[in-house]
């Protein structure tokens, strides 16, 4: 194929298909073939003839990647394993991108299959991975040109992290390189624009009715609801297309389709999603886990067919169907853990398309990640539960959401509800409860206006408030040795039964876990690697990778982990600290500051900070995780681990010194300590991690944290906290974190 432009995810070609024609390219020159088990396959049957675990043989197939970047064998087996592939001729597509990087990088020209392109247009692609992004600027210093065309909204350019990173990424690289970069504003039809604006630009509500949220106590209702809107449009539109989101396939999505279902709506599937996500997939590797004490070690060939079996006529069978012939005559005896371990990395690798027979008047059902590039009159975005949509570990998210805002023309519907399924509470997610609080609507849930749990007694827990102070002082601020730091505070504003009950009593909701990392520990180990890298001089700093490399072993210092976890996460705790610092390097908090203080004790030792409560003195103190300092300036910087949207609900103008304390508390102790900087212009930043993003926090920081005369000053935010608490009342207080408390069953509020 030869064209004067190729348009990447445009009308012309997708993504993946792009980047298979430039594998093929250097595949006509290089002596491999692509299948996408290949690996996979050769590496189990090589583990069923020498009597290895599968599960390690799998990893190994998988670490042929760093194999051919070092050149390094790690072991005998691995080495076997490599040797058993190649002389097949069979790479999988992620060692076939790393091979063909490898063979670009030697190239003097561009490959046959692109001399003849004039530009590569891609459009609204953003999550490039490493490799991809390598391959495409070397195509570009081989003189393909190549334009970039990014949705950007400039005064909110934190909206969509992905987008901000691989900005940052091309402006970095594509210097003296034939790449050109557009930014347009996100095209939005006229009816959303109110709301999107709301969202993320000004904040002012949306009164045009095109968006509609709803939040019933049962799960069933939120059904009813979607299903009677879609029914009203169809009646006064018979022909407008309609489609409704969905972020991951389950049971969830299959009540949606009953509904649909009984109620005579036509509906189609068209989805693309993981094979471990199939319900079916779902219920079966749960039946195997079950077995893995019980069973013992049996046939190969025989635990696929107990998979066959289990799955009867879905259309999933086909999948193990295949297996087994690849399998033919591989009939060794392996334990279940092995074939546990190996089924679920075999599953993590495959994904499976639902498409159902086309119907043009149809409700589609589709995936959240496919309304970017698609237009419809009406969309419908179900189940915006919390850890639903957005899950806590994508950052893609944010931009599938707008894809959803931008691919509605005339209205967009929003839902979820206060019960899940199973009747459990859940909260609303932080998309569902902005698009409240846009559209004016009662934020207050039904679960919360009328509780399932029926107080008992009086809501207080009261203590003797001597006997309080004597022996919980360590805790209350009342002992300088151990002063009030930011994170007891914020809990005792929260919810001071919680509070008193976590932190006072140790009764903790953390539970080890061999199957993930501490939150704690990962907390620890982000901190070390940022304050490590800004630490140093520009001259003498490490590379980051040198940096995650030399702490990753924090992640497992105090819990046994396994290696599997810890190499999981570092994937992803790489990319994220990767968009951090290159995002701090091109703006930096303060640019006329440099940091100077990194994990910065103040208020521990003489002079410390004292608020006075009564007769009472409540010694302040806190650690700083970094204060950059210049000649008319002071930045305070935190880095946090939550999203840039969740930072702004908790560390908004509102929530200054009613749930949030830490800056105002730190800006307090940091001076009372450093008196040299009071005259300085004085900044408070948080930086997500998770995002690479940073926020600026807005008011009257200093006066606030300094002048305890003023009615809104930090003293007087104190003194309303800790009063009730310094009496011996610990009452709950209910707040958005409620449905998630683990100490729901038991609390009165």
């Amino acid at each position: 194929m030869t064209s004067s432009i190729w348009r990447v995810d445009g009308i012309s070609l997708k993504r993946s298909q792009f980047f298979l024609r430039i594998i093929h390219s250097a595949f006509r020159e290089l002596p491999f073939v692509i299948d996408g088990d290949a690996s996979m396959v050769e590496a189990t049957k090589f583990a069923l003839k020498n009597g290895s675990p599968i599960h390690q043989a799998i990893r190994n197939a998988a670490a042929l990647r760093e194999i051919h970047r070092s050149g390094v064998r790690a072991s005998e087996d691995l080495a076997a394993i490599e040797n058993v592939i190649f002389e097949r001729r069979l790479v999988d597509q992620d060692a076939a991108l790393l091979l063909t990087l490898e063979w670009l990088k030697e190239r003097r020209e561009l490959p046959v299959l692109l001399a003849d392109i004039e530009e590569i247009r891609f459009e609204s692609v953003f999550d490039f991975t490493r490799v991809e992004l390598e391959i495409l600027f070397r195509l570009a210093e081989l003189s393909l040109r190549m334009k970039f065309v990014l949705p950007i909204d400039f005064q909110a350019r934190d909206l969509l992290a992905p987008i901000q990173f691989l900005l940052a990424q091309l402006e970095l690289r594509a210097v003296n390189l034939p790449i050109t970069i557009e930014t347009p504003q996100i095209d939005l039809p006229e009816a959303m624009t109110p709301f999107f604006n709301g969202l993320f630009v000004d904040g002012t509500q949306d009164t045009s009715n095109a968006v509609r949220v709803a939040l019933p106590n049962q799960f069933e209702s939120q059904i009813d609801w979607v299903c009677s809107e879609v029914s009203r449009l169809r009646a006064i539109e018979p022909r407008a297309k309609i489609a409704v989101g969905f972020r991951t396939l389950d049971s969830r999505l299959r009540r949606f389709e009953e509904a649909f279902t009984r109620r005579r709506l036509p509906c189609k599937m068209d989805m693309k999603v993981p094979l471990k996500e199939l319900p079916e997939m779902k219920s079966l590797v749960r039946k195997l886990a079950n077995q893995l004490e019980t069973g013992t070690g049996a046939n190969f060939s025989s635990q696929l067919d107990e998979c066959i079996a289990f799955l009867d006529e879905s259309s999933s069978a086909s999948f193990f169907n295949d297996l087994k012939e690849r399998f033919m005559g591989e009939d060794c005896t392996i334990s279940r853990h092995d074939f546990f371990y190996w089924l679920k990395a075999i599953l993590e690798r495959r994904d499976v398309g639902l498409v159902s027979p086309s119907d043009a008047d149809a409700i589609e059902f589709v995936s959240v990640k496919q309304l970017w590039w698609r237009s419809y009159d009406y969309v419908f975005l179900p189940d915006l539960a919390q850890g639903r949509f957005p899950k806590a570990e994508s950052v893609l998210d944010s931009a599938w959401f707008v894809g959803a805002i931008k691919s509605a023309h005339k209205g967009l519907f929003l839902s979820s509800s206060t019960l899940d399924p199973k009747g459990r509470e859940q909260a609303p997610s932080e998309f569902l409860s902005a698009a409240l609080r846009v559209v004016g609507a009662d934020t207050q849930s039904p679960s919360k206006r009328r509780s399932m749990l029926r107080p008992i007694a009086s809501n207080s827990v009261k203590l003797d408030p001597a006997r309080a102070r004597e022996v919980f002082q360590r805790w209350l601020g009342l002992d300088k040795h151990n002063p009030l730091t930011a994170t007891r505070l914020e809990g005792f504003a929260m919810c001071p039964f919680r509070t008193l009950v976590q932190r006072i009593f140790g009764v903790d909701d953390k539970h080890g876990s061999d199957v993930d990392l501490d939150a704690r520990a990962v907390g620890r180990f982000v901190h070390a690697v940022l304050e490590t890298f800004f630490r140093s001089s520009v001259e003498s700093r490490q590379s980051l990778h040198a940096i995650i490399e030399s702490k990753k072993h924090m992640l497992s210092e105090e819990d046994q982990v396994s290696p599997l976890i810890i190499e999981a996460n570092l994937s992803w705790l790489t990319l994220i600290l990767e968009r951090t610092v290159s995002n701090l390097l091109k703006n930096p908090p303060s640019e006329n500051s440099l940091p100077t203080y990194f994990e910065h004790a103040v208020g521990f030792d003489s002079p410390q900070s004292v608020v006075a409560i009564g007769q009472y003195s409540l010694y302040l103190a806190g650690i700083i995780d970094r204060v950059d300092i210049g000649k008319d300036a002071v930045a305070i910087v935190d880095y946090k681990l939550s999203t840039m949207s969740m930072l702004r609900q908790r560390a908004n103008e509102k929530a200054l010194l009613e749930s949030h304390f830490q800056m105002p508390l730190y800006l307090r102790v940091l001076l009372e300590q450093h008196p040299e900087l009071r005259d300085k212009e004085i900044s408070a930043f948080l930086i997500s991690v998770r995002d690479g993003s940073i926020m600026r926090l807005k008011g009257d920081l200093k006066g606030r944290a300094i002048h305890d005369e003023r009615d809104d000053s930090l003293s007087t935010a104190i003194n309303r906290v800790m009063a009730p608490v310094l009496e011996g009342k610990f009452e709950p207080q209910k707040n958005e974190n409620c449905p998630s408390c683990y100490l729901k069953q038991v609390c009165r509020a």
